[in-house]
């Protein structure tokens, strides 16, 4: 378990959060790329994940194309109505994207090449956006080339 990854970012600006830029096909994939907002990312998308520390959107694009992570599992942190602390937050997302890895990759975390990668709420998106929500994305291992490939069910 010592592979799992966590980030919590400050949210700037709820607009920021919510655009979706990018060009879906019927199925919802991303077939062209464009800016994500953390708030309307959806299970299955594949991303560029910033450097910055404030983070407000990914680059969505093709799992076709090199991308550093894909979103796999989306939920809400529950039991607290004020901040826990990132403490409880990181607890909380660490065992929801384990629990949420198989069923999303097709092999059991401990087994598989990949690592995970969570964005947690901050106190600040907490407060001020009601931001309650975890991300879960599958990343390379550290060193590895970007990820070219749409990664559901991928070791079924």
């Amino acid at each position: 378990m010592a592979r799992v990854v966590a980030l919590m970012f400050g949210v700037l600006a709820l607009a920021a959060c919510s655009s979706d830029d990018t060009t879906r096909d019927d199925a919802g994939e991303i077939v062209e790329g464009g800016d994500l907002g953390v708030f309307v990312v959806r299970e299955g998308d594949c991303v560029n994940i910033p450097t910055d520390d404030q983070l407000t959107s990914f680059e969505g694009v093709a799992c076709d194309d090199p991308h550093d992570g894909q979103a796999f599992g989306l939920f809400d942190v529950v039991g607290f109505d004020e901040y826990p602390g990132p403490d409880a937050v990181s607890d909380q997302a660490q065992e929801g994207c384990l629990e949420r890895f198989q069923t999303f990759i097709g092999i059991d975390y401990e087994e598989s090449i990949y690592y995970i990668q969570n964005i947690n709420p901050s106190e600040d998106s907490w407060d001020t956006l009601d931001d309650r929500e975890i991300v879960c994305l599958v990343v390379p291992n550290d060193g590895e080339p970007q990820l070219t490939q749409d990664l559901r069910d991928v070791a079924a």
